[in-house]
């Protein structure tokens, strides 16, 4: 795993992570803090009527909550799920497809590299996130409920993660992969209003907002996990028992090498 992890480093993929969540965690409270004013200086006299809320401290992560859900995930699943396939060098990916016996060791220490540098952006972005907040409303801001919110979070990406990088170890497509992470998200967010449908959903997790207005409560997660559990047990067990030496891989491999 040691050589995955210098891969992210020399590759700038780790930087980019960090850096694209702590924007977001500076940038989303930011925006949704002053978002009277920059409605008013970029809207022109046709929006001066609109009347937005006060801002919150809750209101604040919030904003931080969607935009991680919307466009750090993405970027994220992406990243990781092309860190999991073979690569494209042709020499690289024959040795894996030739030499290889199970694909476990293969794919396991690519994907704990890059969770690392998930996890690691992740608090990166929080951290910045709750910082913000509280320099707003350090009066108000309640941590009881933001650090666990912000911990189911961080579990709802890991998991998007693991599943888009099954993917991508499968389909060879990590844009594919990471696509379809973001169209779950959003079909999910079409069905928000079921209830029955959102006390199961993992995607609850991406977006923790209940749990800023309430304590988080077992009664509210054991379903979400439950399913998070067999998902990443699933995810596991499919790239364990991937087989590797698909003669027709081998044989385009060649071809390309050639």
């Amino acid at each position: 795993m040691k050589l995955e992890l210098r891969q992210w480093i020399r590759k700038q993929r780790m930087f980019l992570i960090l850096l694209i969540a702590a924007l977001m965690g500076i940038v989303a409270p930011l925006s949704a803090y002053y978002s009277d004013q920059l409605i008013e200086k970029f809207g022109g006299g046709s929006v001066a009527s609109i009347q937005l809320p006060s801002p919150t401290w809750d209101s604040l992560m919030t904003s931080y909550f969607q935009s991680t859900e919307q466009v750090v995930l993405f970027i994220m699943a992406y990243l990781v799920a092309d860190a999991c396939t073979l690569g494209k060098n042709p020499a690289q990916q024959l040795f894996y497809l030739t030499r290889a016996k199970k694909a476990g060791p293969i794919y396991f220490p690519k994907m704990a590299a890059g969770l690392i540098c998930v996890v690691l952006g992740t608090v990166m972005g929080a951290g910045w996130a709750v910082y913000v907040d509280w320099a707003f409303f350090s009066s108000t801001i309640r941590f009881d409920l933001v650090w666990p919110s912000l911990l189911l979070q961080a579990l709802g990406i890991v998991t998007s993660v693991i599943l888009a990088s099954t993917i991508a170890i499968y389909s060879g497509a990590p844009f594919l992969a990471a696509g379809v992470i973001e169209i779950g998200v959003l079909i999910s967010s079409l069905f928000s209003q079921l209830e029955g449908f959102m006390k199961w959903s993992p995607t609850n997790l991406l977006n923790p907002t209940n749990w800023l207005i309430h304590p988080v409560s077992w009664t509210d997660l054991w379903r979400p996990l439950v399913l998070i559990g067999i998902l990443i047990v699933g995810c596991l067990i499919l790239i364990m028992v991937k087989p590797l030496r698909n003669q027709h891989a081998v044989r385009r491999v060649e071809a390309i090498a050639e």
